[in-house]
């Protein structure tokens, strides 16, 4: 059996482990640094569409994409939120595409196409999906390091960036927030 004699070294230590602990938890919190970037700056990216052919995000979506409002979603058909914001994001799509909205989804998961084209069909999704390249993956593109998933990125009809989610956008205020963005002049 130890003596508390044993321990008391260790007690000296404790305000400055839950210092530690609170800087640790701040820096958490503080999240992380939006990028500074245009639609122009990620339509020539280079990714890879379903059939495993080449494409650019900016082929992704239509190739007149000037004065169009562009939602960039990063999902894995393994992540739980993502399956629970994927239907809400087909439905927008389907709902405000012929007033200038474009939806382009990005597949984070190391399978590639053998998982996220069961996964398209399954939920009959109707916006494009692609496979990101490594540099993408790595953090090496100007949408940086994409930490949280699902990451979505909506740019506004003048390409400039909106706003960016790191989590589920919920689907009223995402919808609301496209609105206001297809209301605006390009």
């Amino acid at each position: 059996m130890l003596s508390k004699m044993a321990f008391r070294p260790f007690h000296r230590l404790a305000p400055l482990a839950l210092l530690a602990a609170a800087a640790l938890f701040s820096a958490c919190a503080s999240g992380p640094v939006r990028p500074n970037i245009t639609v122009s700056d990620v339509a020539f990216l280079r990714l890879t569409d379903l059939d495993a052919q080449p494409a650019l995000l900016g082929q992704a979506a239509h190739e007149n994409g000037t004065g169009r409002v562009r939602l960039v979603h990063f999902f894995a058909t393994w992540c739980f939120p993502c399956l629970a914001e994927t239907p809400s994001l087909n439905v927008l799509s389907q709902k405000l595409s012929g007033q200038g909205l474009d939806v382009v989804a990005i597949g984070m998961d190391l399978e590639g196409e053998t998982v996220l084209a069961p996964f398209v069909e399954m939920n009959g999704l109707t916006f494009p999906v692609l496979i990101p390249s490594d540099d993408l993956r790595e953090g090496r593109s100007p949408f940086g390091l994409i930490q949280a998933l699902p990451t979505t990125f909506l740019f506004a009809r003048d390409g400039r960036l909106a706003e960016v989610w790191e989590g589920p956008a919920e689907p009223a205020r995402l919808e609301a927030l496209v609105e206001r963005l297809l209301a605006e002049k390009p």
